[in-house]
């Protein structure tokens, strides 16, 4: 042991020098830019920041708020668990191991990979992050992020507690926004340009290039808009089945040919697994990951030349935990930190793509290893909040800013629905209600939903612009089922109307509603679907209230129950949606947000079946040309009637 510690250090002492961790200074400028930043630029961060500030402060009071709630309910808070062991992983580095009998059989979002959790050891905190829960151990492994912790084998076995931190994103948003040395980053013209700090083009001519699969003519736009290089902003709007991911996957392979360095930012890693689906394995290599996936750049580590002395200088960690040498693990610990940086940076200098979630902190390592995108993909940026976003928009030299936003949007908890769109957007709605019409492009022909279940949205939402495909314009739940062609079954707007059916009112579960009768029809119907011959798997029941989707899903194991939000950005061939609200006064709460369903509409394929009282539409404009659209091209069944047929 000792002869291998000996001749290990002498060995990286001689190499230490050529793991360099450079600074993060810009890049000279060949001119002096123009460092004023734009008035409303100035107005947006000075808002942001009374915003962030607020919101981290009702977070922290949350979560303070829960440190003595049931650990099963709320999954926030976990007190009295054990650490069972510590290891030194060459990826991650300080690593912890708890395991409890608590944590056995959790369902919760709270301990998925990368979220941030607060470790309590002997009354001293330490920030940390989720590797890995395995609920059938209650097992979570923890990436140790303070260097305060005093990494030894006397923390195992001892008692800790988690806390869900309130170091989220809000704060390093919050840290980025409050030093807006803005002008010396690659994207400074494009945030002039987006806040009028200078004026943008009216017109491009964007070129005639061969495209590699056969694209419609507004996908074609889009692609050769995208790759004109004198464009630094372009918003394409890309509403459901339009082909949006088609669209970018085809911006990424013309880029790529064309040797451009390319940056691109999800919302979620779901959003990146979907664009590389339309890849084959030359379309991704040179392009790198910050994920969990298998792509990802802590999979590409263990590739490079380097991780070979990491790895080795890794189990000499922690093999010289209660060891005579246990003294130099903080010199080791400092080594391979310096070891895991330099192979990082590397992967990035070596790379042409990279793929990232809005929630990492990309910076160092595209300052370090002097990578300036040539062009920034902001895919589902419906999601992506505008301040969060800037980041971003600042690190490449143009920008591509992608979604549908009249879908569901992230929002700040402090900030009522009514608000949202003056005070926090998300990017592509500031952007789509601001930049000039030259740099906006609509995809307008849709290939998922029978033409009737999009008429409303077409209406609504995008000024009649929506085009249905021949392949999907007619299709029909007949085309698939045993359900015959004339049913009244087989409508593509299937109505069961509760506004006759008596106490039939909402009821209240703490803070959130269900309708039992609502629940009765939609059991019925959808049991009616699945002897036609609907497959499970191609039904999907959507309600805006938990209570509703609780009460549904004790009637279906294998089929989908969720509420609008949850179900953003799938489809399945059958949606039905129970509206659940139903009172004298005619109040429906958040569902008065349009663009709830919109989301729910949008999912069907064949069919979109309404549940409810058709009266409580009545209180929104856009709400009673849904009702006019339902009486002409609907088909209304009294759900009250339903439920008495026997022969159904």
């Amino acid at each position: 042991m000792r002869f291998l510690i000996n001749n290990f250090v002498k060995y990286l002492n001689f190499r230490s020098s050529t793991y360099i961790i450079r600074t993060f200074a810009s890049s000279k400028q060949s001119k002096k830019k123009d460092t004023s930043i734009p008035s409303l630029l100035k107005e947006r961060i000075e808002s942001y920041k009374k915003i962030l500030t607020t919101e981290i402060d009702l977070i922290e009071k949350g979560l303070k708020s829960n440190t003595n709630g049931n650990t099963k309910e709320k999954n926030t808070v976990f007190n009295d668990i054990r650490i069972k062991k510590i290891s030194f992983h060459p990826v991650h580095g300080k690593t912890l191991e708890i395991r409890d009998y608590k944590l056995v059989g959790l369902t919760t979002k709270n301990l998925k990979f990368g979220i941030p959790f607060d470790l309590e050891i002997d009354k001293q905190s330490f920030e940390t992050i989720v590797l890995e829960y395995d609920s059938t151990l209650g097992k979570i492994i923890l990436k140790i992020l303070d260097r305060a912790l005093t990494w030894t084998s006397s923390i195992e076995q001892k008692l800790c507690s988690l806390k869900l931190s309130s170091k989220s994103n809000f704060k390093n948003i919050l840290t980025f926004i409050s030093k807006p040395n803005f002008f010396t980053a690659p994207g400074w013209n494009t945030m002039k340009i987006i806040y009028k700090g200078s004026a943008a083009p009216t017109t491009y001519s964007d070129i005639n290039i061969n495209l590699i699969h056969g694209l419609n003519e507004t996908q074609q736009k889009a692609v050769k808009a995208s790759l004109n290089s004198k464009r630094n902003i372009l918003c394409i709007n890309g509403p459901p089945g339009t082909g949006k991911t088609k669209v970018i996957a085809e911006i990424i392979k013309q880029l790529k040919a064309k040797k451009k360095k390319i940056l691109v930012v999800t919302p979620r890693i779901d959003v990146i697994v979907n664009i590389m689906k339309h890849f084959n394995k030359e379309d991704i290599k040179n392009s790198c990951v910050f994920g969990d996936e298998t792509n990802s750049i802590d999979e590409k580590m263990k590739g490079q030349v380097k991780f070979d002395d990491l790895d080795l200088l890794s189990n000499l960690i922690s093999e010289s935990v209660n060891t005579p040498y246990s003294s130099f693990i903080p010199n080791y610990i400092d080594l391979a930190n310096y070891l895991n940086s330099s192979i990082r940076i590397e992967i990035v200098k070596e790379s042409q793509i990279i793929y990232t979630t809005v929630g990492r902190n990309l910076w160092k390592y595209l300052q370090s290893a002097k990578f300036v995108p040539d062009v920034v993909i902001l895919e589902e940026a419906s999601q992506i909040l505008e301040c969060a976003a800037w980041q971003f928009l600042l690190a490449g030299k143009r920008s591509i800013v992608v979604g549908d936003f009249n879908q569901l949007t992230s929002n700040f908890s402090s900030i009522p629905e009514s608000e949202v769109q003056s005070k926090c957007p998300s990017i592509l709605e500031y952007l789509w209600n601001n930049v000039s019409s030259s740099c906006k492009i609509l995809l307008n022909t849709q290939y998922r939903t029978n033409e009737k279940i999009m008429k409303w949205s077409s209406k609504i939402f995008y000024d009649n612009a929506m085009i249905a495909h021949d392949n999907n314009k007619n299709i029909l739940l007949s085309d698939i089922s045993n359900i015959k062609k004339n049913s009244g079954y087989n409508s593509p707007l299937l109505i069961f109307d509760l506004k006759d059916f008596k106490n039939s009112f909402e009821r209240q579960n703490n803070s959130s509603y269900f309708n039992m009768n609502e629940v009765l029809v939609c059991v019925k119907y959808v049991k009616f679907l699945l002897r036609n011959n609907i497959k499970e798997n191609d039904i999907g029941i959507i309600t805006p209230y938990s209570a509703q989707q609780k009460e549904i899903k004790k009637n279906f194991n294998n089929i989908k129950v969720s509420t609008v939000d949850g179900f953003q950005g799938q489809e399945k061939e059958v949606i039905v949606f129970c509206f659940v609200r139903n009172n004298k006064y005619r109040q429906i709460g958040f569902l008065n947000n349009e663009k709830r369903m919109n989301v729910a509409l949008t999912r069907a394929k064949r069919q979109f079946v309404f549940i409810g009282n058709t009266d409580m539409l009545n209180g929104v404009k856009s709400f009673i040309e849904l009702q006019k659209i339902f009486s002409d091209a609907g088909k209304s069944i009294d759900a009250k009637k339903f439920l008495s047929d026997s022969n159904i």
